[in-house]
């Protein structure tokens, strides 16, 4: 039997662990702009009942396929690139200023 060289299982894992790594679903900071806004929103109508905001933000997590701690995560991953949070907030002020007009009609 041939004997496997150290160097060739130690590039084996790197390359399954690169590829995992790769495959793993990374939250689109779009889709968790627009919950952020949401949640703030709530935040902001519900100041005060701390109850009705939690069941409310359960809701919008549930809406959106998130977690708790998804929108901290992913907040804590992007870049420090001053583009990257300018497109991150002008998503969540859209959909903010949105709500906002929504309920003052």
């Amino acid at each position: 039997m041939k004997q496997v060289n150290a160097s060739k299982i130690a590039f084996f894992a790197v390359v399954v662990f690169v590829l995992f790594s790769c495959s793993q679903e990374k939250l689109p900071s779009k889709k968790v702009a627009r919950a952020y806004a949401e949640i703030t929103f709530t935040e902001e109508l519900y100041r005060g009942y701390p109850d009705s905001i939690k069941a409310h933000k359960k809701l919008i997590l549930e809406k959106y396929g998130l977690q708790d701690s998804d929108i901290v995560k992913t907040m804590r991953k992007m870049p420090p690139d001053k583009e990257v949070w300018r497109e991150f907030f002008k998503e969540a002020d859209f959909v903010l200023d949105s709500l906002r007009k929504a309920v003052s009609r």
